[in-house]
């Protein structure tokens, strides 16, 4: 448990295996940070500079959760920029690897949001991506076009299981037909981690049942 963390030009900082809760703020002037096996908690992220050298945050573990306090009100220097190395997320957001700002898509400003690129992300033709913030605050590689959410099915003894992918935060409502023509409303859920799942124990009661989602504003 630390305050401020201040790493200057080449410096290192390795997570490891430890569990790390930080109170101050993590400075990175030129530096070099690399995630652990598990979750660590941040303070807010300073971007400072050194050189108009870029720092770079390395995500070594597919299990990496970095979360960073609000970072909004913190100053960033102009030039350098913050390179996500070995990306394995969810485009949607909720993957096994995550990298979180405060908890909302203003714990980060456009302008900081702008300095901080995602190289070679999983998934992805090798590049450099833009990096967008979504509603909860995690940060993803921005495509440059919209997202379209995708739906799976599988029969359960309870009834059809519902599994929706979409971009984490956001409200979703599933609608239900028999004909595919005519839709009516079913439920509305609040996709908190980018994969939620729901059941419709009345599936059974329609000898066919389709199913579509929408996003909500």
């Amino acid at each position: 448990m630390v305050s401020n963390i201040s790493l200057g030009s080449d410096a290192i900082f390795s997570c490891g295996d430890a569990v790390i809760k930080q109170s101050g703020t993590l400075t990175l002037a030129n530096a070099n940070f690399y995630s652990g096996t598990n979750s660590v908690q941040l303070g807010a992220l300073c971007l400072a500079n050194d050189g108009n050298t870029n720092s770079t945050l390395y995500l070594v573990s597919p299990a990496s959760i970095v979360n960073f306090a609000d970072s909004s009100s913190v100053t960033w220097s102009n030039e350098p920029m913050l390179i996500v190395e070995g990306w394995s997320g969810s485009l949607f957001g909720g993957g096994a690897q995550q990298i979180v700002f405060g908890n909302n898509s203003n714990a980060l400003t456009s302008t900081q949001l702008a300095h901080i690129q995602f190289h070679n992300p999983a998934a992805l033709t090798n590049g450099i991506y833009p990096a967008r913030i979504l509603s909860n605050g995690e940060i993803v590689p921005s495509t440059g076009g919209a997202l379209v959410a995708s739906m799976a099915l599988q029969s359960q003894p309870g009834g059809m299981q519902v599994t929706l992918q979409g971009e984490a935060g956001r409200t979703y409502t599933i609608e239900t037909s028999t004909d595919l023509v005519h839709w009516a409303p079913w439920t509305n859920v609040v996709n908190s981690t980018g994969t939620m799942t729901v059941t419709d124990a009345a599936a059974a009661n329609y000898p066919a049942r389709f199913y579509r989602a929408r996003l909500l504003p």
